[in-house]
């Protein structure tokens, strides 16, 4: 069986992310799922992970439009009364419990805006619908091998996007030629006057070269 926590305040704008997928998976009623919701993580949350073999931790903030990964105990998060990390909840259970706590996974979705009153941002909207189908996907292969797939899944898909798509920095490379570029070709041309032979100009945009001939 698995436990998912979700965390956040419905009156916060994108903080209503996680409570958000939580109605939806009340509305499902999978068997062998526990959901636990609450404004923030507590000590006392650690006694819902007893008896189960999965726990899945819902929160906001994140890179768009979500982050998914594995985490486990760590004793160097601060236990407080209020507002713990997944970390410090299940290393209350480790110690409480003397045993390691279930295979947990964080389902962070990206928010943007968290003003009281205000409802989800534009962007929230977009992320919360790609976190839910990933989390139905989770939870119909509620099994910490195919998770820790997913998330090597997920890794191969921004690295993918990444390479097709140049960085910031390479764009603006690719800018400043042109704009050099085309500089380079109007004093060349203002060097040959009146004659009419062609002039050339080589644009260098990183590794690729072009010709111009006017």
């Amino acid at each position: 069986s698995v436990v998912v926590f979700a965390v956040g305040n419905p009156s916060r704008g994108d903080d209503a992310l996680g409570p958000l997928l939580m109605a939806g998976l009340e509305q499902q009623a999978r068997p062998g799922v526990h959901l636990v919701s609450d404004f923030q993580l507590q000590i006392e949350h650690a006694l819902d992970l007893e008896g189960h073999q999965l726990a899945l931790f819902i929160e906001e903030q994140a890179p768009a439009p979500f982050d998914f990964r594995e985490t486990g105990p760590a004793a160097t998060h601060p236990v407080s009364s209020h507002a713990l990390a997944p970390e410090a909840v299940l290393q209350v259970y480790a110690d409480i419990q003397r045993r390691p706590p279930p295979a947990a996974f964080v389902l962070c979705v990206c928010g943007e805006d968290f003003r009281l009153g205000e409802g989800l941002s534009p962007a929230a909207e977009r992320n919360l619908a790609a976190a839910r189908g990933h989390l139905e996907r989770c939870l119909e292969q509620a099994d910490p091998a195919c998770w820790r797939r997913y998330i090597d899944s997920l890794a191969a898909s921004e690295l993918s996007t990444e390479l097709i798509a140049p960085p910031a920095v390479l764009r603006d490379q690719q800018r400043d030629g042109l704009r050099l570029g085309k500089l380079e070709v109007d004093r060349v041309a203002q060097v040959g006057g009146n004659h009419r032979q062609p002039t050339r100009a080589r644009l260098s945009l990183g590794s690729h070269h072009q010709q111009m001939v006017t």
